[in-house]
């Protein structure tokens, strides 16, 4: 989405560990011109359809229909 939920998340975990998903690429930009945001991995997908292997990472959050953020830990995926 537009990374609003996501800017409280960066507050409590580094932007490097987190990856924003969203099925809008418009919705994207938004998120993309956000400087806390600046590295965050930003993916266009569907989060229905995750394009991640099972238990990769340590939290999922989901706000809205379809925006998830993908907090990773520091072991490689």
């Amino acid at each position: 989405g537009t990374g609003f939920s996501t800017l409280g998340i960066v507050k409590h975990v580094d932007a490097k560990n987190v990856t924003i998903i969203d099925q809008s690429p418009h919705q994207l930009a938004k998120a993309k011109k956000k400087e806390a945001l600046k590295e965050c991995i930003i993916i266009e997908g569907d989060a229905e359809n995750l394009p991640f292997p099972t238990d990769c990472a340590d939290r999922y959050v989901s706000a809205g229909r379809k925006v998830v953020c993908k907090v990773r830990t520091i072991h490689h995926l």
